[in-house]
C-alpha cells in the first residue's frame, strides 16, 4: 500500500531520510580518513625522530 502524502510505499525509507543517512556516512568516513592520516603523519614523524639518533 503506497503513502498518499509522499507516494512511497509504506515502510521504504523518504528521502529526508535517505539524505541524512548519507551525510552521516559521509561524516564518518570524513573522521576516519582524517583519523588515519594522524596517524600515519604521527607514525612518519616517530620514525624520523627514531632514525635521527
Amino acid at each position: 500500500m503506497a503513502d498518499t502524502t509522499t507516494g512511497t510505499p509504506t515502510g521504504a525509507p523518504s528521502v529526508r531520510e535517505v539524505e541524512q543517512k548519507k551525510k552521516r556516512a559521509t561524516t564518518i568516513r570524513v573522521l576516519i580518513y582524517v583519523a588515519a592520516t594522524h596517524l600515519w603523519a604521527g607514525l612518519l614523524l616517530l620514525m624520523f625522530a627514531v632514525g635521527r639518533h
